[in-house]
């Protein structure tokens, strides 16, 4: 990704490009991926990050991984940092910086191994240099020994370059870099040449790929060439010198019909054996990774890296690379890496400026259906001409041999390498290693535990610093795990029925196209009763439903059995039916019925799906199948099943749709099934992840299984709950816009899930004075059960003043999930009134709740200040329905139900208060409608007879004058209280109190309004009028309170 000035620039002005983009693809051969309508993302957790890169901004840009030549898990990433501050740093596998170069403005990186570079081979890094007086190429040698760099030599170009890549040419064995130009996006091919020391480089193509272009990659072996063209397509040319500007579009961008999100970035390989793999390519503007068929370059899917393991998510990036190579065990299926744009906080500190993130390539694979390839064998660094030795270590593998817990003193092992013509070398316990050759075997072996161990070279005499390893136990009396190979094996496919393929590398079992495969063993040496028997196989490409194990006859040959010709008869039924299979594991098939002891067996693998299963047949480089059989020296045998464990994994409500779970088992050796939300159960191994889930509630199970093939009967289990709903403010007190709030007045906010009680406090929880933004200091508190926060101001507010009351996006609900956005509401205090005369009646404070949506119960907070003696006078309006006498709150008495018109209903009841009173008095109503509703607190109220005289209540359909009848009291000073509801819940519709009477509060929801005032002389007090600015329907009821 370019600087701030280049991530807009266009050497076309944008309308040109608008017309001209589609004539670009239409001219060009058809694009050869199908223009479909894309899935959805297939999203992977992010395992780790590197450190941030020094430059502030848009710095970071991309990264090269670099394989170690003899400890794998010593690798490192190479990334950029674009910036004049910035460089190249050097990260190991778990994102520390191990070294950075503050070189300045370094853009793209690529690296090439086996480049000779005066006497030595090294591994070769190239990156574009758009320093302002030094354009061009750098180039480094990594240093094995410590793994840093080393300045070898330069290209010097007169354009600023952008982005970058290298290739190793299979034809001539030449190394080759390309830039490509940052204002004319010409691509510049050089030949380097570092038969001096220090690297050089001569032009000897260049081309031009029309509009803004960085990303570049080149395929070693199929000899091809990828640049994008950000906002067209993604182009495949010739990677040779001779192969001229002819071009073929991959793939185009959505803006022209096609699956890549412009803008398009940095496409990397990821190399399997025989020219498989894919061609994987960074779209930033999708902040996702598209991916083709490397041979085909047909379009396959498209994946996110997600947020996990305390790592944040892949946003807006540019550059990536992946390898297939297997990294130690940080990344045993290989490693996808990238930049990231934002790089918010993961909770691991690393949060900042830009930096890159890493996944494993297997959960990548994995998360696709089918899965993609995984391939491990293949070694990218042994890709070059024919005629170069082997330059860097073979992998050895132990294909057969004991394992577990013998009785047999005899040990015979066979081994293979990934290189052909490898030699080998073996010890036994630690001894010396001595030449050998496959098979090895060891005679007259002592009781106890021993280790065999096997190492390769290649012909360039590079051997293998990770010798295969198997440890086995001779027990003369313990029970006897035994390994049998295959000795024969073959598919049969319905397509060519008359085609033997007892020859191939990979058996399969598939209903479109249809085909199954046949196994044969034999079984010879078993001393005792067999035990179990488990038909072993290894998945390359697993299926969600698998094939099914039959028994058959055991006279057919492998050379010459084919759909039409010598196929076994089955002898048995179905001996065991799998359901998921993940590819990248082995498989287990029950087919103790069968075998009895010593002697010929065979089996028929069968699907039962189109969902087709690959296994590793016994032509394979390894992984090949197996037939375990356990037997037992007496005593019946092992008939108690494991316990299984989850030793980690989430629980309750999390935020999160990733879930990684690790679990155990009481008995060694054993295996494991996993399921998901009642899902089949499949082969697993801990750690055990699932990512993409969606939200609501999920059970994962596990269960063992021992080396006797006895199950756990009850499979340990775990359920929790995604929840990815942000919260909501639901009510606030006082109600937006409400006037006359007591100064004495709390503020409250209701929540519409529980809330994370340390996310409500006094920052995300605010008052402040409108008018200079001016906080007052306050208490927050968090009722977990009712779900409000209250915020209680350290003293009285200001009279006449509007407060503006925030709560904040910091605010989260119990899963972690934040607050989609501020809730915001304002309202004005009342006036500064004067104290009543002594020994009067008076209004000391109210508390309201409006619930403009419709509600089943009416809550309202008890008014500040509350004490005991104090008489309390509640109004509720509500949007029809009623109140049965059951959904009073205790204590509360009856004033007046006005039920006289079908909307509003206002209902007025007292309380006395008590030496203790509850926070908030619930009314239930009879029906789920809109209301609003409020207490006013009044001191000087006679609490034995608080009520002078009758109530009186009235009606009317419509009207502007809401015309209460009098009252008649007996004695003087009483305090006349009157409610009036309207039907209106917009706050335009004006209600002005009586003459004499004072609003205690007017609010929406249910509109209506409290009034109240001092009736000095005993006896009628005549009607009391309250005006409406509109016709409405009304009613309300009018009380007066005895001195």
């Amino acid at each position: 990704m370019a600087t701030g000035a280049g991530r807009g620039r266009r050497r076309n002005a944008r309308g040109v490009f608008a017309a001209t983009a589609v004539a670009l693809v239409l001219a060009t051969t058809s694009p050869l991926s199908a223009l479909v309508v894309r899935g959805a993302d297939v999203t992977v957790a992010a395992t780790a990050e590197t450190a941030p890169v020094p430059s502030v901004g848009d710095a970071a840009d991309d990264i090269a991984i670099w394989i170690h030549p003899t400890d794998p898990s010593l690798s490192t990433v190479i990334g950029t940092d674009k910036l004049s501050t910035g460089g190249l740093g050097v990260y190991d596998l778990a994102g520390n910086q191990l070294y950075f170069y503050l070189h300045g403005s370094l853009n793209n990186v690529d690296l090439r191994y086996n480049f000779p570079l005066g006497a030595e081979r090294v591994a070769l890094v190239g990156v574009t240099d758009r320093n302002d007086l030094s354009t061009g190429a750098r180039f480094y040698k990594v240093n094995v020994a410590d793994r840093s760099l080393t300045l070898v030599g330069r290209i010097d170009t007169s354009g600023r370059p952008r982005g970058f890549g290298m290739y190793h040419s299979p034809s001539s064995g030449k190394y080759y870099a390309f830039l490509t130009d940052f204002s004319t996006n010409v691509v510049s091919q050089y030949e380097l040449n570092g038969s001096t020391g220090t690297v050089t480089g001569t032009l000897v193509r260049s081309f031009d790929n029309g509009n803004t272009s960085e990303g570049i990659v080149a395929d070693d072996e199929l000899q091809r060439l990828y640049v994008a063209e950000e906002d067209v397509a993604l182009w495949r040319y010739g990677a040779e010198p001779g192969d001229g500007s002819t071009r073929t579009s991959v793939d185009s961008t959505t803006l022209l019909g096609g699956n890549i999100q412009p803008n398009i970035k940095n496409p990397a390989i990821y190399y399997g054996r025989n020219g498989t793999g894919y061609l994987i390519v960074s779209s930033q503007g999708g902040s996702n990774f598209v991916v083709y068929d490397r041979g085909s370059n047909v379009f396959i899917g498209s994946f996110k890296v997600g947020a996990g393991n305390g790592v944040d998510a892949v946003s807006g990036q540019d550059g990536a690379d992946v390898t297939n190579f297997p990294l130690g065990s940080a990344f045993p299926q290989g490693l996808f890496g990238a930049q990231d744009h934002s790089n918010t906080n993961g909770g691991n500190g690393n949060a900042g400026n830009q930096n890159y993130k890493y996944a494993g390539w297997g959960a990548i694979a994995n998360a696709f259906s089918p899965p993609l390839l995984v391939d491990t064998l293949f070694d990218p660094r042994t890709i070059g001409a024919p005629s170069d030795p082997g330059t860097s270590p073979p992998e050895t593998i132990i294909t057969s041999g004991p394992s577990g817990t013998v009785t047999d003193t005899t040990a015979t092992f066979t081994f293979d390498a990934s290189q052909a013509g490898s030699t080998f070398a073996c010890r036994l316990d630690g001894g010396t290693f001595d030449p050998c050759t496959s098979p090895r075997t060891y005679a007259s072996l002592a009781e106890g535990t021993h280790t065999f161990e096997v190492r390769a070279t290649n012909a360039g005499g590079y051997t293998d610093a990770t010798p295969a390893s198997r440890t086995w136990t001779i027990d003369l009396s313990a029970p006897v795990s035994m390994a049998f190979p295959a000795e024969a094996d073959a598919t049969v496919e319905a397509a060519i029925p008359d085609t033997n393929l007892g020859s191939a590398t990979v058996l399969g079992a598939d209903t479109s196209p249809q085909k199954e495969s046949y196994l044969r063993f034999n079984v010879q040496g078993l001393a005792g009763t067999v035990q179990s028997a488990r038909l072993r196989l290894y998945a390359s490409n697993g299926s969600t439903n698998g094939p099914a194990a039959y028994g058959t006859a055991t006279s057919w040959s492998e050379a010459g059995i084919t759909w039409n010709s010598g196929r076994p008869a089955r002898t048995t039924g179905v001996l065991e039916d799998k359901a998921t299979i993940p590819t990248g594991t082995w498989v287990e098939w029950n087919v103790s019925a069968v075998v009895t002891g010593n002697g010929l067996y065979s089996f028929n693998l069968a699907p039962t799906s189109s969902d087709g299963t690959d296994m590793s047949s016994r032509e394979a480089a390894s992984n090949r199948p197996e037939l375990v059989v356990l037997t037992s020296s007496g005593g019946g045998g092992d008939t108690t099943p494991p316990e299984t464990t989850i030793d980690s994994g989430p629980s309750g409500t999390v935020g999160s749709t990733s879930a990684t779970f690790t679990f155990s088992s009481s008995e060694a050796g054993s295996t494991f099934e996993c399921r998901l939300d009642a899902a089949a159960f499949s082969a697993c191994a801990s750690p055990a992840g699932y990512s993409g889930l969606a939200a609501g509630a999920h059970t994962f199970e596990v269960r063992a299984t021992d080396a006797a093939l006895n199950t756990d009967p009850t499979p340990a289990s775990r359920a929790w709950t995604v929840d990815l709903t942000p919260p909501t403010v639901t009510t606030v007190v006082p109600a937006d816009l409400t006037a006359d709030v007591t100064v004495g007045a709390n503020v409250t906010a209701t929540f519409s899930e529980t809330m994370d009680s340390s996310s409500i406090t006094t920052t995300t929880f605010t008052l402040k004075r409108t008018a200079d933004a001016v906080g007052v200091p306050a208490t927050v508190t968090y009722n977990t059960t009712d779900r409000r926060a209250t915020l209680d101001p350290s003293a009285n507010l200001e009279p006449s003043t509007s407060y503006t009351a925030t709560v904040t996006t910091g605010a989260r609900d119990s899963a972690g999930n934040a607050m989609a956005s501020d809730r915001i509401w304002s309202f004005t205090t009342a006036a500064d009134v004067p104290p009543p005369p002594s020994g009067g009646i008076v209004r000391e404070s109210v508390s309201t709740v409006a619930n403009a949506t419709a509600t089943g119960q009416v809550a309202i907070p008890k008014p500040a200040g509350t004490a005991q003696g104090d008489l309390l006078m509640a109004c509720l309006a509500l949007n029809g329905g009623g109140i049965p006498a059951a959904g009073v709150p205790a204590g509360w008495t009856l004033v007046a139900a006005v039920p006289g018109v079908t909307n509003p209903k206002v209902f007025g009841y007292y309380r006395v208060a008590g030496a203790s009173e509850p926070a908030i008095y619930t009314w239930t109503l009879s029906s789920a409608v809109a209301n609003g509703a409020g207490i006013a607190r009044y001191s000087g109220v006679d609490p034995a007879q608080p009520l002078d005289g009758a109530p009186t209540t009235a009606a009317a359909g419509s009207g502007t004058s809401a015309v209460l009848p009098g009252v008649t009291t007996t004695a003087p000073n009483a305090m006349l209280v009157g409610c009036v509801g309207i039907n209106s819940s917009s706050a335009s519709t004006g209600i002005t109190s009586p003459p004499g009477m004072t609003q205690a509060w007017d609010i929406g929801g249910k509109r209506h309004e409290l009034a109240d005032g001092i009736v000095a002389a005993a006896g009628p007090t005549g009607t009391r009028t309250w005006t409406l600015s509109a016709s409405r329907a009304w009613a309300g009821w009018l009380v007066a309170l005895r001195d």
